[in-house]
């Protein structure tokens, strides 16, 4: 095409976009400058998701550059895309600054810097911005709430998460989507009250899915709550959709493993661990198992029963078993910046595929994560070859 315009161009990078092309996508959009043509706001704001996709914030901040230069800084459609390209990017400063020099604010706006700031644990600044929000009479809706209660979850704020959701409905007489169900699923489970979190499933007024009913067995594993698992189980195993009973089979904690959860609890050397993941703990009690072989003979340094059972059942569920094997599935795991619950989980049970992965893990896939479907796939990869020779 000899006439080609700038709409023209706009459509070719929105769909290289679209079908994930992103490398193309910012190619056509390099032939945009020369061809002699002014990309206008449609372009810049197709090409910061580009920008975010391949991780190339320096070339994002050339184009922001342009957006000034052009005036098309202050479109807030435009800024908000840049917003979105610095706060996945895990660029909150520069973010911070550009929502702050920003003349014109939408509810798009302040979720993007919400999210964001909650996703990395940042609860303060979250609600802070929150705040801003309020007091620019900018309506709150249910994304913005997801991105608080993500907060809560990722820093701990139980009371605080409890409280929030109690608005959402009350005060804002919103109601809730499974997202909401889900994040406040995991607040719980991250804070170990499982009970509290079954509880809450089951006063729902909906049925919970996949990615609710998954957060808590997977913490039931994790934690050792054999008894809460198998009643979890329970409900998934009456589920006719293949993807529960898939999940059912890989957190599976029923036949020897059907004693009281509380008898396998491990003294204060287990507490010196940052990770639960069963081929970690594992090595430190048969560490301590030799040191009590080695002590035998006197009484004090018996090995109990409830030592024996511990060590039977981390052993009989550590994927990785030398140390080498388990220091590569931890240096992997880290590369993703994970939050340690998500770790721990990855490790038990070390999924084969990127849709049991998110399954399991459901919020590796939360709103303002910049962990893709191809980084998950890389990382089970790299887990793969570590088993293969383990």
């Amino acid at each position: 095409m000899s006439d080609k315009d700038i709409i023209v161009w706009n459509s070719m990078i929105l769909g290289c976009a679209c079908d994930e092309d992103f490398d193309l996508a910012f190619r056509i959009f390099r032939g945009v400058w020369h061809s002699g043509l002014k990309p206008n706001s449609i372009t810049l704001i197709s090409i910061f998701p580009v920008c975010t996709k391949l991780g190339t914030v320096k070339q994002g901040k050339v184009v922001h550059g342009y957006a000034i230069r052009s005036s098309l800084g202050i479109v807030v459609s435009v800024v908000n895309s840049l917003l979105d390209m610095y706060c996945k990017c895990r660029y909150l400063d520069l973010g911070a600054k550009v929502f702050d020099q920003m003349s014109e604010k939408n509810v798009v706006t302040c979720n993007t810097v919400i999210s964001a700031h909650g996703i990395q644990g940042q609860a303060q600044q979250a609600f802070s911005f929150f705040d801003m929000m309020k007091a620019a009479d900018i309506k709150p809706n249910k994304v913005t709430f997801l991105g608080l209660l993500s907060a809560c979850s990722h820093s701990g704020l139980i009371d605080k998460g409890w409280s929030l959701y109690s608005t959402v409905i009350d005060d804002f007489r919103l109601q809730p989507d499974m997202e909401h169900y889900s994040c406040m699923v995991d607040l719980l489970c991250r804070a170990g009250q499982l009970g509290d979190a079954f509880n809450f499933i089951k006063m729902m007024p909906v049925e919970p899915d996949l990615n609710v009913l998954g957060s808590l067995i997977g913490s039931c594993r994790a934690h050792y709550k054999v008894d809460l698992a198998n009643l979890v189980g329970t409900i998934i195993s009456q589920r006719k959709n293949h993807r529960f009973r898939l999940i059912l089979r890989a957190f599976s904690m029923s036949g020897e493993e059907e004693e009281n959860a509380a008898e396998l609890k491990i003294g204060d050397e287990f507490l010196k661990a940052k990770c639960l993941m069963n081929c970690e703990v594992a090595l430190i009690l048969e560490r301590k198992y030799e040191q009590l072989q080695h002590m035998a003979d006197d009484p004090m340094n018996q090995v109990s029963q409830v030592f024996e059972k511990s060590l039977q059942y981390v052993k009989r569920f550590s994927r990785y078993k030398n140390p080498d094997a388990v220091r590569q599935a931890r240096e992997i795991l880290s590369r993703y910046q994970l939050a340690e619950f998500e770790l721990c989980v990855l490790g038990n049970l070390s999924p084969e595929t990127v849709e049991e992965a998110i399954a399991i893990v459901p919020s590796m896939k939360s709103r303002g994560r910049t962990l893709d479907e191809e980084a998950i796939e890389k990382m089970l990869n790299d887990l793969s070859m570590i088993k293969k020779f383990d």
